[in-house]
This record gives structure tokens, sequence and C-alpha cells, in this order.
């Protein structure tokens, strides 16, 4: 019953959510709105039942990945959209910052570290634009354990 409440109320959090998000010259589909609010249920809910959005870019080149790392989000969110899609570990930003990057930067946990290391190995050896940082740098720089990049 636990896993049906939790079905249940990440229904009710979609559907209370708009069907799509405005941006500024295109829709962007319910999974990115739920991403960018950081409804966690929500999100993997919508990933199970349409994985299709989660491969959705804003006029920024944001995907939901990216939206979802700032957010300090369970791991259970990230392996939900690693497998709606796959290459969103490597996907860059906008700014060119991968996923692993951005969830370094924002001092995401090891588990949340590991997933994105385990889906995309090259992201932390791939310098981050403008600075030319590791990840290895940026985790010290935060004071967030290496244990994270250990694959």
């Amino acid at each position: 019953t636990t896993t049906n409440n939790s079905a249940e109320a990440a229904a009710t959090t979609a559907t209370q959510a708009s069907a799509a998000v405005g941006d500024q010259h295109r829709t962007m589909p319910l999974l990115f709105n739920l991403c960018r609010r950081w409804a966690w249920p929500a999100v993997e809910f919508r990933c199970q039942s349409h994985p299709h959005e989660a491969n959705a870019r804003d006029n920024r080149g944001e995907t939901a990945m990216h939206w979802v790392v700032f957010g300090n989000p369970p791991v259970g969110v990230i392996e939900a959209l690693l497998r709606a899609c796959p290459e969103l570990a490597s996907i860059p930003s906008g700014e060119g910052r991968l996923p692993l990057h951005l969830a370094a930067s924002y001092r995401a946990s090891s588990d949340v570290l590991r997933a994105l290391v385990q889906a995309y190995p090259e992201a932390a050896v791939t310098p981050m634009p403008k600075t030319g940082s590791l990840v290895l740098h940026v985790l010290c720089d935060v004071g967030t354990s290496m244990d994270g990049i250990r694959a």
C-alpha cells in the first residue's frame, strides 16, 4: 500500500501541475515542469509513464537532468531519468556543463554523484568550461567527499 500511496501522490502532483511549461517560444513537457518544481515522486512516476519526455531541452539547452541536480534529489530520481534516457548524463547544458559538474557544484549526495559517474564515466575527467576544473577540483572546493566519483 505504501507503493500505491506514493504512486497516487505522484499522480496527483502530476495532475495538479500544468500539462506543459511555457518556455518563450515553445511548450515543454510535463516532466520538465515537475523537475523544475523538484516534485521527486511525481518525476519518478512521470519517467516511467512518459520516458520520451526526458530528452527535452529548454531554450537555454538545459535538460530535465540539469534542473534536477540543482535540487539535491534522491538517487532514485537520477536513476529514473537515466532509465528513461541514458544519454542524459552525457549531455552538456547550454553553458557546456555536464550534469556531474552541476551535481558536484551543488553538493549532491555521494549516491547521486556515483550514479552520474557510472552512467557517464568520462564526465569525471571532462574539464568544466571556463575554469577547466575537473569534478575532483569542484568537490575539493565545496568540501564534498570524493567518495561519489569512485565508480
